[in-house]
């Protein structure tokens, strides 16, 4: 008769398998977590922009979005006493702005929105740690945010 349990074998076999689903699925759960990262960087660009460009439309007094490339995050403060102040998630940087023709990498980058809803067309690039990057695009005429 067999005592009750298992043995030392068995048990190592366990772990091993273990080991090996754990390996496969560990890259799947990090690039799902930058892509959760950058989704929320969007959202949070895409929500400031479009709350300055409401205010512009609605007070009928230009309104300007500050992005600061030094602090990593995105300003809205409207002249009705509305703000709005995100950085962005942990892993993501701003690395440059390009507002019309001018190109900026280190500073800090305003961008107006005039109360016909338009604005200067800009491009905004951001880099995650591993070298991905995320170009996000704002049209002049429409104000609208547009990740590629």
């Amino acid at each position: 008769m067999r005592p009750y349990g298992f043995t030392l074998i068995e048990l190592l076999v366990v772990l091993v398998i273990m080991t090996v689903f754990t390996g496969l699925a560990l890259p799947r759960l990090v690039e799902q977590a930058q892509s959760a990262r950058q989704n929320a960087c969007f959202s949070d660009f895409a929500t400031i922009i479009g709350l300055a460009r409401f205010h512009a439309v609605e007070t009928g007094l230009p309104q300007e979005v500050v992005i600061d490339l030094e602090q990593n995050s995105i300003l809205f403060t409207s002249k009705d006493g509305a703000f709005v102040k995100k950085g962005l998630p942990s892993g993501l940087h701003v690395t440059s702005v390009r507002k019309g023709l001018l190109n900026v990498r280190y500073s800090v980058v305003k961008l107006p929105f005039y109360p016909n809803g338009t604005t200067v067309p800009t491009q905004i690039k951001i880099e995650a740690n591993n070298k991905q990057h995320m170009q996000l695009e704002i049209d002049g005429a429409t104000g609208n945010l547009v990740a590629r």
